[in-house]
């Protein structure tokens, strides 16, 4: 089965059958598109494990100042209270 991405003029197969060469610019390109989709999977992967860290990250960070604004809340009713009990 002939890749139709390579063009005899344009292109010529290595030795590796999943590369060949450019002939202006003598690059080694990759035609091996298990190893393309392979790729692409694991990126796609990748992507979604950041996200979800990301998220994690977004809800510690919202814990975070919900813990703050609960002591604030409790300091503010603990002089509340002592001003109260003064009076």
């Amino acid at each position: 089965m002939e890749n139709p991405h390579i063009h005899s003029k344009e292109k010529i197969q290595t030795e590796n059958l999943g590369l060949v060469r450019e002939i202006s610019s003598k690059g080694l390109l990759s035609i091996d598109r298990r190893a393309l989709e392979t790729h692409r999977l694991k990126v796609k992967r990748v992507k979604e494990q950041q996200k979800s860290v990301d998220e994690i990250n977004t809800l510690k960070e919202q814990i975070s100042n919900i813990e703050g604004d609960i002591q604030e809340i409790k300091q503010l009713l603990l002089l509340q209270f002592q001003t109260k009990k003064d009076e």
